[in-house]
């Protein structure tokens, strides 16, 4: 009911991201799929806790907490939507709890040993490896999300006022500055950006056939670049985000300034490196004290 109405509001008013918004149409989908095999298919408007709850053990235990948190957040964002469109008189998906989920410590690299890698990969005689440094040290140096510095535009590259301006969630932009180092990898990958951009792109990052770089490649070069250097297979855009944030903090920035240069809304989201903060001071804690 009412399914594409659903996603035209999380995508217009709520400014949901494409990924949410498939996997919300995903997880209704399954939901009413459910309800229409029950025996006398129950219409949506008497829908009970007890109908939500059977849904949700539906389930195999293999599925993640994760993966079911998403799905009771779906389920509730949709009969909100429902309840507010006058298309039911209650909402029982008030009621409907989320299962608790522990949170985990965002992976990061080891400063010294990223810095060294970095500083021996090769500065680039061509498009492509000029290109992939940029990427790798501007994902690090600046803690851009990878949606964001895949629509990263020309016009928002400020080389002389040393600035960048990303497109961030809920199409909020934000300004972050970058260092003189950076801008050293800024003008050599603009100089075979200019022979490469036939198509007089407005996106900054193309690949070699004048195109958008695209998100599955950036992905790409940071995880082989990782995996190179930590032999984990499961880093990969966002390791970087959060090695940013950890560094960051490590080494005496305010939260609130991460936060801002992070993009979060809130500032829960950035608390979560002041707990990886605190391991690495209980790990020096307990190999330096004489009686940890």
């Amino acid at each position: 009911m009412l399914i594409q109405e659903f996603l035209n509001y999380l995508a217009l008013e709520k400014r949901y991201s494409h990924h949410t918004l498939k996997s919300y149409k995903t997880d209704i989908l399954q939901f009413l799929d459910f309800i229409n095999e029950l025996e006398n298919a129950p219409e949506l408007q008497v829908i009970n806790l007890k109908v939500l709850r059977l849904w949700v053990q539906s389930y195999p235990e293999e599925i993640a907490n994760k993966s079911i948190a998403r799905k009771i957040s779906a389920l509730k964002t949709y009969f909100r939507f429902l309840h507010k469109n006058g298309k039911i008189l209650s909402n029982p998906a008030i009621l409907l709890k989320v299962p608790r989920l522990e949170k985990d410590l965002p992976l990061f690299v080891n400063k010294d040993i990223l810095n060294a890698q970095l500083d021996n990969f090769p500065t680039g005689e061509d498009f492509e490896t000029s290109r992939n440094r940029l990427i790798l040290e501007l994902l690090y140096a600046t803690g851009i999300r990878l949606d964001e510095l895949v629509t990263l535009k020309t016009d928002r590259v400020d080389l002389p006022n040393r600035t960048i301006i990303v497109h961030g969630k809920r199409d909020k932009e934000r300004q972050i500055p970058i260092t003189n180092r950076i801008i050293i990898h800024f003008k050599n990958y603009d100089r075979y950006r200019k022979i490469v951009d036939v198509n007089h792109s407005e996106y900054y990052f193309l690949t070699s056939k004048s195109e958008p770089i695209y998100s599955k490649l950036v992905y790409r070069i940071a995880k082989k670049f990782l995996g190179e250097i930590t032999g984990d297979a499961n880093m990969s855009t966002h390791t970087l985000r959060h090695t940013f944030a950890t560094h960051m903090l490590n080494h005496g920035a305010d939260i609130y300034a991460i936060k801002e240069l992070l993009g979060h809304s809130n500032l829960m989201a950035t608390q979560v490196y002041t707990h990886t903060t605190y391991e690495q001071l209980l790990k020096v804690y307990k190999q330096a004290h004489p009686r940890a």
